[in-house]
């Protein structure tokens, strides 16, 4: 999980480099090592997720019938803590990505916002006057 959470970092200082960068060729880079790093991300997610139904598969084969011991109580905790973890770590994760999808919606509305118009006065400007709106579609 720890390698999880080293990506999970770069993929933060990344898609900070992404935003913020104005040359095409650098963001096209940069956006490669990315998908990338989403890439060995999901693999190792899927590993860990694989390794903890492993655990908990071995912990019910083990202790089937002795659950009340205190062998299967530890183990069952300490899979439990795990997999909460994973969870964690995987809603940051999301939480990221979504974060980063947000801002790239964001520098995609500044480009093409007009500057000197709000979005409710860029249709309603004299230049559209001459243009007629139908209501209805064909």
């Amino acid at each position: 999980m720890a390698g999880i959470r080293s990506l999970m970092n770069e993929v933060k200082e990344l898609q900070k480099k992404i935003i913020t960068e104005v040359s095409a060729q650098r963001s096209k880079e940069h956006t490669e090592k990315l998908d990338n790093l989403l890439h060995q991300t999901s693999r190792k997610a899927k590993i860990v997720k694989e390794h903890l139904n492993k655990i908990k598969k071995e912990g019910e084969e083990t202790f089937g019938e002795k659950k009340e011991s205190s062998e299967a109580r530890t183990h069952a905790n300490m899979q439990g803590a795990l997999t909460r973890k994973f969870v964690e770590i995987m809603g940051e994760f999301q939480e990221i990505q979504s974060n980063y999808k947000k801002h790239l919606r964001d520098r995609v509305a500044r480009q093409v916002r007009v500057p000197w118009s709000r979005p409710s006065q860029i249709c309603s400007g004299p230049e559209f006057s001459s243009f007629p709106l139908r209501s209805s579609v064909m």
